[in-house]
C-alpha cells in the first residue's frame, strides 16, 4: 500500500463517469487537497474526537491517479498523530444504500492492517482503522450502522460494526458546527431527486417544475451553501485556499448535475459561482503576491545584515538591496 503526503492532481468530471465515480472523485479530492488542520477538524467531527489542529496527518491509498484522475482512488486512510497516539481512520462514501460496502472497507482494513501488525511471542495482532461510510444519499433504509458479522465457526462470531452517516440529514449549519463545510460541495446532491423526478413530468408540467427546482437550487446555494464557506474562512476554521477549492468543486459539480438543463441556465446559479470564484481568484493571487513579497523582502534584510557585519557602506548596502537607507540604518 501507499503512503502519500503530496496534494493530487486537479479532477476532470467526465460525461462517461457514473455517479458513484464522481462522486468518489470529489469526495477523495476534498480529503487530499485541503489544508490538514480541517481535515483534522472533520475528523474530529466525524468520529467525535479530539485532535489538535496541528497534529501530524498522513494518507495511505491503493491505487495511483493519473492527471485527469480516470483511475480513481480505491480508499483512503488518515492517520493523525500527536505525541504517542497514533488513530487511523477508514472513510468510504456510497451514493446508495447498497450495504455490501462493508465487505470492501473490510477488506481495504484489513490489508491496511497488516501493514501495522505486531507480534508478542504466539499472539499476532492487527489494529484495524476506525472506518465509517458516509452515505451521500439516503432512503428510509438506509442504516446508521452497518455490520459485517465474521463467522469463524467453533472459535466463535464477532461483528465489524461501520458507522454510517446519512449526510443529507444535516442541515447546513449542522455541517458546519460539526467542522464537516469540506463536504459543503456534495450538498448539491440536495435537489438531485427532485430534478430527476420534475424531469420525468409530461411535457406541460415539465417545464415549471425544473425552474421550481432551478430556483429552490440557487436559493440553497445562495443563502445557505456560499454564507457558509465564506463563515467558516472569515472564522478561520477552513484556510482561503480551502475556500477557493470548496467553491472550485462547488462549480464543477453543479456544471455536472445541471447545468444541462435550461431551466437551470435560467436561473443563472453558474454565473454567480463563477462571480464568486473570480473574486476569490484574483484574491488568492494577491495573497501568492503578497507571499512573494514577503520572502523576497526578508532575503534583502538578511543580506544587508551580512553587509554590515562585513563593514560595507550604507550607500553600497541601499544600491545592491533596493532598501530604504533608514530600513538598513535600522538592521
Amino acid at each position: 500500500m501507499q503512503e502519500e503526503n503530496n496534494v493530487p492532481p486537479d479532477i476532470t468530471l467526465n460525461s462517461n463517469d457514473t455517479i458513484s465515480q464522481i462522486f468518489d472523485k470529489i469526495l477523495k479530492r476534498i480529503l487530499l487537497a485541503l489544508s490538514k488542520p480541517s481535515v483534522t477538524a472533520f475528523i474530529n467531527g466525524m468520529f467525535s474526537e479530539s485532535f489538535p489542529l496541528d497534529s501530524e496527518i498522513t494518507y495511505h491509498y491503493t491505487e495511483n491517479v493519473d492527471g485527469s484522475l480516470k483511475k480513481t482512488v480505491a480508499d483512503i486512510i488518515i492517520t493523525l498523530r500527536i505525541k504517542d497516539c497514533v488513530r487511523r481512520f477508514h472513510l468510504e462514501g456510497q451514493i446508495n444504500d447498497d450495504n455490501t460496502i462493508v465487505i470492501r472497507i473490510f477488506e481495504y482494513g484489513f490489508a491496511n492492517a497488516l501493514l501495522h501488525q505486531t507480534t508478542q511471542g504466539n499472539r499476532i495482532t492487527l489494529p484495524f482503522p476506525t472506518p465509517a461510510i458516509i452515505f451521500l444519499e439516503h432512503t428510509e433504509a438506509t442504516p446508521d450502522e452497518v455490520i459485517l458479522e465474521l463467522d469463524f465457526g467453533e472459535s466463535g462470531k464477532f461483528d465489524y460494526p461501520v458507522k454510517a452517516m446519512k449526510f443529507l440529514t444535516y442541515s447546513v449549519d449542522e455541517l458546519c458546527e460539526k467542522n464537516m463545510t469540506i463536504l459543503l460541495p456534495l450538498y448539491l446532491l440536495k435537489l438531485r431527486r427532485e430534478t430527476d423526478n420534475a424531469k420525468k413530468r409530461t411535457e406541460k408540467n415539465r417545464e415549471a417544475a425544473l425552474r421550481d427546482v432551478a430556483k429552490n437550487l440557487k436559493k440553497l446555494i445562495e443563502t445557505s451553501i456560499l454564507p457558509a464557506i465564506a463563515e467558516s474562512e472569515k472564522a478561520g476554521n477552513i484556510t482561503h485556499s480551502d475556500a477557493f477549492e470548496l467553491l472550485s468543486l462547488l462549480d464543477r459539480l453543479y456544471d455536472y448535475l445541471y447545468g444541462s438543463i435550461n431551466e437551470f441556465k435560467d436561473e443563472e446559479a453558474n454565473i454567480m459561482l463563477a462571480d464568486v470564484l473570480e473574486l476569490k481568484y484574483d484574491a488568492e493571487i494577491a495573497e501568492v503576491k503578497a507571499k512573494h513579497e514577503e520572502r523576497l523582502m526578508a532575503e534583502k534584510r538578511a543580506m544587508a545584515r551580512i553587509m554590515k557585519e562585513e563593514g560595507d557602506s550604507i550607500s553600497k548596502i541601499v544600491r545592491i538591496t533596493g532598501l530604504q537607507k533608514k530600513e538598513v540604518e535600522n538592521l
